[in-house]
């Protein structure tokens, strides 16, 4: 008596990640990558490019000084609740 196969409502048949790795017992060399569907690939233009970047850079720099600030009331409160 076989198995019935196990129905999700949810499954849409997309693969998120692809488990046919090289070295694993189930590998099948002969299995190959489907093409990509869906949207095309897009390009950033060189002022969407810079903007991304300075947008990176500002939102580390942001979280460089929480830390910094964060580390300065620390020292601060050790040294005033130590004295």
């Amino acid at each position: 008596m076989a198995r019935k196969p196990k129905v999700y409502d949810d499954d849409d048949g997309r693969t998120i990640a692809d488990m046919n790795v090289e070295g694993m017992p189930w590998y099948d060399r002969s299995r190959r990558e489907r093409p990509e569907s869906g949207e095309p690939k897009t390009t950033m233009d060189r002022s969407q490019r810079q903007s991304t970047i300075f947008a990176v850079v500002m939102a580390a720099l942001l979280i460089a000084l929480v830390f910094g600030v964060g580390y300065f009331l620390v020292i601060l409160l050790m040294d005033t609740l130590l004295r």
